[in-house]
């Protein structure tokens, strides 16, 4: 979804990339290598108009951020931990049978 409130400020969009990072993009511009488009859900974008409906394109764009964004560590970083945890738990399991 592409917002914009009037025709003199910018429209904007919502990129993600690969390491599920968030970000905001002009939406004329053309997208960097590695980041798409992440379209703002209807019903996402309804319930906020009609709690915030003096918001600027951009100040929407950072509120679905916001809201979608909590954990802002890249994606390889939360797997790599997530696989020492799991090993951890294995050895520890694995030295507590034997």
């Amino acid at each position: 979804m592409t917002t914009s409130t009037t025709p003199n400020q910018p429209a904007w969009i919502v990129v993600v990339n690969s390491q599920q990072q968030y970000s905001i993009w002009a939406a004329d511009k053309p997208l960097p290598n590695g980041w798409q488009r992440e379209l703002i859900p209807a019903n996402w974008l309804q319930a906020h108009q009609s709690t915030h409906p003096q918001d600027s394109a951009k100040a929407v764009c950072l509120a679905y951020i916001g809201d979608v964004w909590q954990d802002l560590t890249p994606l390889s970083v939360r797997q790599h931990l997530m696989a020492l945890s799991a090993s951890n738990s294995t050895a520890t399991l694995t030295a507590k049978s034997a």
